[in-house]
């Protein structure tokens, strides 16, 4: 079966080259994905990967509220960053591709904080599992 892989809009300080196309503006970015796969995926009767949705959900908790001073979820302003970030997505993509509950597996990132790790458990599981 084919999926679609929703991505996630770049980080509010962003310096990649591309985010001035969204005006520098991560919600605007956000908006326009959701947009085109939206389009994309309906024309071609594809499922989504929500990878994006469940980032744009974390980033508005005061653990990954970046605007706020929580933790970023990229490393460079646009790739995920190594533990929580990759989890999320991770997690994401075992939900939907096989599901299962996330709530059901035993794996935790090394050096992972348990508490961020619940709420992206949580996310993830409310958003896929609607």
């Amino acid at each position: 079966k084919v999926y679609f892989h929703r991505t996630w809009a770049y980080e509010i300080d962003s310096t990649h080259g591309q985010f001035p196309n969204y005006d520098c503006d991560q919600q605007k970015m956000y908006d326009m994905i959701i947009s085109a796969t939206n389009k994309f995926c309906e024309k071609h009767s594809l499922p989504v990967i929500p990878s994006g949705d469940v980032i744009q959900a974390l980033r508005k908790t005061p653990e990954f509220d970046y605007a706020k001073g929580g933790e970023s979820l990229c490393r460079d302003g646009f790739h995920m960053n190594l533990i929580y970030g990759r989890y999320a997505v991770a997690a994401t993509w075992f939900e939907t591709l096989t599901g299962k509950s996330i709530f059901d597996s035993t794996f935790v990132p090394e050096g992972a904080d348990e508490h961020k790790i619940e709420i992206i458990e949580e996310t993830v599981h409310n958003l896929v599992s609607k």
